[in-house]
């Protein structure tokens, strides 16, 4: 056992060829863990989260069972504490696919790369259009906001990317406006993380 660094640390099981194995050291671990500590009279909880790798279907050298446990702990975190992951090839693929979803992300901020569409609201009763829902859509790529506001929230990107929606959505009501059109109401999506 070592430490990582910060709140991380290293485990090498040794022989522990078999799932079973590593299943019985991690509820010993568990255990030892969930029962609470004193500290100064106060009593105190522990939680922890773990990325398994398995030598040698998921490397070959110390680096990439590291880096691929690391991979597995990184997922763990983001579905809640108190979890164990093993690491898999879907995982590095997600990896991947997050790491290129943040770079198109930047790249849109850096040179307006993302426009709105705006989803009519209609009224019930007689079918009126009340207003507008201005949805974010990236300009140059296909890819589904479900994904990249994700990476955006998690990222921090999702503030500036808020400013952008809330600039174009003020600058289409001028233009709805200047055009003659009667003013509507406009509905805009906020994140949790930008309003914090």
């Amino acid at each position: 056992v070592s430490r990582f660094g910060g709140d991380e640390f290293l485990m090498l099981v040794k022989q522990a060829n078999h799932i079973a194995v590593v299943n019985e050291m991690m509820k010993a671990i568990h255990r030892v863990l969930y029962f609470p500590y004193q500290l100064e009279k106060q009593e105190l909880y522990m939680q922890f989260t773990m990325g398994i790798s398995l030598f040698p279907n998921d490397g070959q050298t110390m680096d990439e069972m590291i880096m691929n446990a690391d991979t597995a702990l990184n997922r763990a975190k983001r579905t809640g504490k108190n979890k164990v992951l093993y690491y898999s090839d879907e995982m590095k693929l997600e990896v991947q696919e997050y790491a290129e979803i943040e770079v198109i992300l930047r790249n849109a901020i850096a040179h307006d790369g993302f426009h709105l569409v705006y989803q009519p609201i209609i009224q019930a009763t007689d079918g009126s259009v009340k207003g507008y829902e201005a949805l974010l859509r990236l300009t140059n790529h296909r890819i589904s906001p479900i994904k990249f506001i994700k990476v955006a929230e998690e990222t921090g990107l999702i503030v500036q990317i808020g400013r952008i929606v809330t600039k174009q959505a003020i600058a289409q009501l001028a233009a709805w406006k200047q055009a003659g059109y009667s003013e509507r109401i406009m509905s805009l999506n906020f994140s949790n993380v930008q309003l914090h």
